[in-house]
């Protein structure tokens, strides 16, 4: 009788013919993801607006493209990923912004980067613990008690705070809404 250990091969489902199966999977970090973002996508976005307004687009039509092409490509989901990036790459992001203000001769509201990811962080954290149908309901932790029997001052929420176990934990979208604003 052989031994020795045996390989447990899984068997893969069947193959879609729309697509294709991979053997690897690339792990970018935030800072790829920064590079590649202003430097590709928004750049030639930025040439684009520089066109139109060679072209004679006005200033709030000008202004109202940038908000909805420029800004919406740079704050999507970033509620989500804010966490994650340094302060260098924070500051990346809004030095592109500046440039792109000056070089569109567009006018934008004094709110930086990380203002309108703590908006953004309020408005998705009020969604998700007021509307029990979505999805990351479930993530939340449990209804504080205390809430319920003293008279305490008013908070953003009723939840019971879970305790910090490591540094991720600040960088998760659910516990930096938790612990925002809690004093």
């Amino acid at each position: 009788m052989d031994n020795r250990r045996k390989h447990n091969t899984t068997q893969l489902p069947a193959e879609l013919t729309d697509i294709k199966r991979v053997d690897s999977i690339n792990i970018i970090t935030m800072n790829e993801h920064v590079d590649r973002v202003l430097s590709n996508v928004c750049a030639q976005l930025v040439f684009t607006l520089k066109t139109l307004r060679a072209h004679g687009l006005n200033r709030e039509f000008l202004h109202n493209v940038f908000n909805a092409v420029i800004l919406a490509k740079l704050t999507y989901g970033a509620s989500a990923w804010i966490g994650f990036t340094r302060a260098s790459e924070r500051e990346r992001t809004e030095a592109f912004i500046r440039r792109c203000v000056y070089a569109l001769n567009c006018v934008l509201s004094t709110q930086k980067l990380l203002q309108k990811c703590a908006i953004l962080t309020t408005i998705g954290f009020s969604t998700i613990s007021h509307v029990i149908r979505t999805i990351l309901h479930q993530l939340l932790p449990s209804f504080s008690a205390a809430a319920e029997n003293y008279n305490l001052r008013a908070c953003k929420h009723n939840r019971m705070l879970p305790q910090r176990t490591t540094r991720l934990f600040d960088y998760n979208f659910i516990h930096r809404a938790l612990y925002s604003d809690i004093y």
